[in-house]
């Protein structure tokens, strides 16, 4: 789980599901939020007031109690503390994406003097990560095992390598004897997770689908690879920092450089598929939402004539629908046990279709289900695009790129000469 920090002890999280998650632990249902560093984040609870009671409860709730009665025969009840218990009150680390060229990143324990935890660190395969020079790692063990100091303070720096492909790292703190965790503690494990992206790469094409015999040789595509900086969970984008720029000067020639071809219109950043290019008055149109309006059936889902339109093939398509979903809300296969991404294979928009959406893989989705689909959190923005006519047979199209975040998913996107192009 990922977790932006801690408010009375109580973990804000990145998405509304690990707060409901961490809530079912106490008894506790849905969820509020907070407005941490302008990032808005999800505490469990239907309120910040009535969580801190609700809490406050189920502790006096666990305690043992001890009833006796005063000199005028009144009953009073009150709860036995046990002195002997040490409590750890809060990990701390910083669990924003780790960069796929590798970080190095301190994590801190804190809580009572004398408490004591094992505390492990394992990527997706069970790897262990802490090194074995780390103070209290166990030899043969997994992880750390420690008695907090006098400074009531654990620490040590973690370091992560460099990564070819996505990682995930698992963390883990268990209370030893003597010894209760800090309900700001989520119980379920693992405690907390770390992402580590790799590199993806955007491929700008072009190309015609209606005339594509009426031009000559096209223009090599631009790429750029880069580290991932974006990922989306719950609807919204993370878009840690602008990471790369570039530049495009295709230079597009009629057939047989006889061809007459035309300028009907300047080109737009939208003219790009995949959704990659920010639209006016909107910081991002990544990701969207489309309610299927019949059961799939094999690859193919429908969704509205409305929806369909704004859907570019290899987006990636993510189920919103309660039961099958996992807390990352991507479809589950038939057993439902194992998430698969699964991406827009064609998208049928012939008269008389019923907007059948292909995918990349067989899933269950009924009808009514809310799909999020996106391209992996890729966001572009187009400076100064725009074609001019070079002479009666050659456009030239130019623009800067500034790529403000990288997705997940490797794309392509293609300008469609069709939409600005007259031949």
């Amino acid at each position: 789980m990922a977790i932006i920090t801690y408010i009375n002890n109580i973990p804000l999280f990145n998405t509304p599901m690990e707060a409901i998650e961490y809530g079912k632990t106490n008894n506790i249902e849905g969820y509020h939020t907070h407005v941490y560093n302008g990032l808005t984040g999800y505490m469990s609870g239907d309120t910040h007031h009535g969580l801190m009671n609700q809490l406050s409860q189920a502790q006096q709730q666990q305690q043992q109690i001890v009833t006796t009665y005063n000199a005028y025969g009144t009953q009073i009840t009150q709860p036995v503390v046990d002195e002997g218990v040490k409590q750890v009150y809060a990990v701390l680390f910083d669990t924003r994406t780790i960069n796929y060229m590798g970080e190095t990143r301190k994590i801190r324990v804190i809580g009572e003097p004398g408490a004591e935890f094992r505390l492990t660190l394992v990527n997706r395969s069970d790897t262990n990560y802490i090194d074995a020079d780390t103070p209290g790692f166990v030899s043969g063990s997994i992880g750390v095992e420690v008695e907090l100091p006098e400074s009531g303070e654990y620490s040590f720096n973690q370091k992560f390598p460099k990564v070819s492909a996505h990682d995930r790292y698992k963390i883990n703190i268990q209370p030893l004897a003597g010894t209760m965790l800090s309900p700001g503690i989520p119980t379920i494990s693992p405690t907390y997770e770390v992402e580590q992206w790799a590199t993806s790469t955007l491929t700008l094409s072009l190309r015609s689908a209606g005339s594509a015999g009426s031009y000559a040789t096209l223009p090599a595509n631009v790429t750029i690879t880069s580290g991932v900086t974006s990922r989306h969970f719950a609807g919204r984008s993370y878009n840690l920092s602008q990471i790369d720029r570039t530049s495009i000067s295709w230079e597009i020639g009629g057939a047989s450089g006889t061809t007459p071809i035309t300028i009907s219109r300047q080109p737009r950043p939208t003219d790009f598929d995949n959704n990659i290019a920010s639209r006016p008055g909107q910081q991002s149109n990544t990701r969207f939402k489309a309610k299927t309006i019949g059961d799939s059936t094999g690859t193919s889902v429908n969704v509205s004539s409305a929806d369909v339109g704004n859907i570019s093939v290899n987006m990636v398509v993510e189920s919103t629908k309660e039961g099958v979903i996992d807390q990352r809300e991507e479809l589950r296969g038939a057993s439902r046990t194992t998430a698969k991404r699964v991406s827009v294979g064609t998208v049928d928009e012939s008269p008389g279709v019923l907007n059948p959406l292909e995918i990349s893989s067989e899933q269950r989705i009924p009808h009514g289900t809310v799909l999020s689909i996106d391209n992996g959190g890729t966001l572009v923005v187009f400076e100064g695009l725009k074609a001019e006519q070079k002479d009666k047979t050659t456009i030239l199209v130019t623009a800067d790129v500034r790529l403000t975040s990288m997705g997940s998913v490797s794309l392509t996107s293609t300008l469609a000469l069709d939409n600005f192009i007259s031949v």
